[in-house]
């Protein structure tokens, strides 16, 4: 290499020296920087009250990293002190900031955030019901504790979140917790103009199944078509008044209309009860759309006992509706059902948690012969293991050697979650 060269080489290696000598100074700068505004961060969110200690808390709630902050430069006895100084002051962007700081890990720091959310709530209640757009299960926990720490009063300001999209699902939820007391601030908000608005409280009002939302929703189901049609028809279907039985029982009946709806109908005169609608259920309890079956089975187990009083039912269907009944009725079909040889199993399935039946189920047992119905037994014995009182019964059968082993195998299954009979 020429002497030019050589000096162009060792040139660009001085350069490059130079820039990562200025790289590392810089870089050990702005982490002493760093830690020095860290470390006043932590004093400002954990010292004294004061205008600093506010005015940080406040831009906070605007800091991208607020979240990492209070997990990774805090201790849980400092996130224990930043949470409660929230709650010092007053200004609308602290409830935001604890909807964000909601979502850490400590228990702790989250009953002190809870607390302070609470207190704002009082002095901001708008802006703590504004929190109901947090998703988070520990945000939502908490959220709602602090609404229902100021009372019935702060509701219209958790109607109003309605309106916004990120907000309505818990909104619904937190108002339909608080029982039939809501309805009256819920029902304005289904003549608002705009239609989500009015969904959401006929979503609410389905959820609190009030008697009092049925005369406007049948008059909004009357006036709108399409998916706010089918809104209007769902919230009729889950309040189930006796004033909707003939549009249910109409739209159940009526084959031009989808599928979907003729369901929820279906849902509906279940809720609705009572044996007239049980007897129109059953017309289509062996519908070839699984869909609208399904509901149809779902709509009769809803009205118990008068769904398996209709007469000249289809047995495998009536078993399959007391299936999901829990009445002496009920009881009676499934122990009737284990004599069928054609339903014995699906019945002795369905026999678990009915401890009404459990001398039926024992006396079927014994006339059992294991060897060749080994399979049936064993469902026996898991119905009755599924009650204390079959439990107690299988005692009396440790004395057959072939049914004591099922038995004991069954119980050995059961224990074992790994493991499945």
């Amino acid at each position: 290499m020429s002497a030019a060269g050589v000096a162009q080489s060792k040139s660009r290696l001085g350069r490059t020296l130079r820039s990562l000598a200025v790289m590392a100074i810089l870089g050990i700068v702005l982490g002493v920087t760093n830690m020095v505004l860290t470390r006043r961060d932590v004093g400002l969110a954990t010292g004294p009250a004061g205008p600093a200690q506010k005015d940080f808390l406040v831009n906070a709630a605007e800091r991208p990293d607020i979240a990492t902050f209070f997990k990774k430069n805090l201790d849980s006895g400092q996130r224990i002190l930043m949470a409660r100084n929230i709650g010092r002051y007053d200004d609308p962007k602290l409830a935001k900031l604890c909807g964000i700081l909601l979502a850490d890990f400590d228990p702790a720091a989250r009953e002190e955030l809870t607390v302070s959310l609470a207190k704002l709530a009082v002095k901001r209640p708008e802006s703590v019901a504004e929190q109901l757009t947090q998703k988070g299960s520990f945000q939502q926990i908490a959220v709602n504790r602090a609404l229902t720490s100021v009372g019935p009063s702060i509701w219209p300001l958790v109607v109003k979140q309605f309106s916004v999209v990120d907000a309505r699902p818990n909104a619904i939820n937190y108002l339909a917790s608080m029982g039939p007391s809501a309805t009256q601030f819920i029902l304005p908000s289904l003549d608002d103009k705009r239609p989500d608005v009015r969904l959401a409280a006929a979503d609410a009002l389905a959820k609190l199944r009030s008697p009092e939302a049925v005369d406007p929703l049948v008059k909004l189901y009357g006036s709108t078509i399409g998916d706010e049609q089918y809104g209007y028809l769902a919230a009729l279907s889950g309040i189930g008044d006796p004033k909707t039985s003939d549009l249910m029982s109409s739209t159940l009946q009526n084959d031009s209309i989808t599928i979907p709806r003729r369901a929820l109908a279906a849902l509906g005169l279940g809720r609705v009860g009572g044996e007239p609608g049980a007897k129109t259920l059953w017309a289509y309890a062996e519908s070839e759309d699984i869909q609208l079956r399904q509901s149809v089975v779902s709509a009769l187990q809803l009205t118990k006992d008068a769904a398996l009083k209709v007469p000249s039912t289809p047995v495998e269907t009536q078993l399959e509706v007391a299936s999901g009944v829990h009445t002496n009725l009920a009881d009676s079909i499934v122990l009737h059902a284990l004599f069928n040889p054609k339903l014995r199993l699906a019945a002795a399935d369905i026999a678990k948690r009915r401890p009404k039946i459990v001398a039926g189920i024992l006396q079927h047992l014994n006339t059992l012969e294991p060897d060749s119905e080994g399979d049936f037994a064993d469902k026996l014995i898991t119905a009755l293991l599924s009650t204390t009182q079959g439990t107690e019964a299988l005692d009396s059968l440790k004395h057959r050697d072939a049914l004591a082993g099922i038995i004991q195998r069954r119980i050995q299954l059961n224990q074992s979650p790994s493991q499945s009979g």
